[in-house]
């Protein structure tokens, strides 16, 4: 019986529109852009298990290039994430009979930027964030955090993500899991679930 379900963000709950490269370069000029994206995502693999504040990175980063003027313009453009609707209303119908928790792979900043602007604090029971775990999928750390957090038999949670790898990780940790984008439509989740008699 399944008695929680974690939800990835990035391609399920969540969608970034592409182009931000090309959204930053509308504020520094395009000629700034590579060296801004090598310097910022330089600490990425760190800023996923809380090994780097990445707000604190921004800034430094921002200071050295010399372009604290521009900060709240660029940071707008950590706020480009559009919610999945059709997801998320299914989500909370879903959340009436079993506990949802999101379980995403981000650095605090986007993390918090979510949590403010997509309000996933409550859509769901609660967040397992790469960052504030120290492990990031498909590491079995992970899993191995969340379900120690939850207090449950691995079999007892189900795990949906769009990404193929994550989704066998989190079945060698023992979790029910199904791989699912938003762009296979809605139909195609209720069936997984389904399949989980949710």
């Amino acid at each position: 019986m399944i008695r929680a379900v974690l939800w990835d963000a990035d391609g399920v709950l969540q969608h970034t529109p592409r182009g931000w490269e090309d959204r930053v370069g509308a504020v520094i000029g395009a000629d700034l852009v590579p060296r801004f994206a090598e310097d910022l995502w330089s600490v990425s693999a760190r800023a996923l298990v809380g090994e780097v504040d990445f707000a604190a990175h921004i800034d430094r980063v921002l200071t050295a290039q010399g372009l604290t003027a521009d900060r709240e313009a660029l940071l707008a453009t950590w706020r480009d994430i559009e919610a999945v609707a059709a997801a998320r209303e299914h989500v909370a119908r879903l959340r009436r009979r079993v506990p949802c928790y999101l379980a995403s792979n981000q650095d605090s900043y986007r993390a918090q930027v979510m949590r403010e602007h997509l309000g996933y604090d409550d859509l769901l029971d609660g967040c397992f964030f790469s960052c504030d775990l120290g492990a990031a999928k498909p590491d079995p750390a992970y899993f191995a955090a969340v379900v120690a957090a939850l207090a449950l038999a691995p079999e007892e949670i189900l795990f949906i993500d769009d990404v193929e790898v994550n989704v066998v990780a989190a079945r060698a940790a023992g979790l029910q899991a199904e791989v699912w984008h938003h762009d296979r439509g809605i139909e195609v989740l209720v069936a997984l679930l389904g399949t989980h008699d949710l």
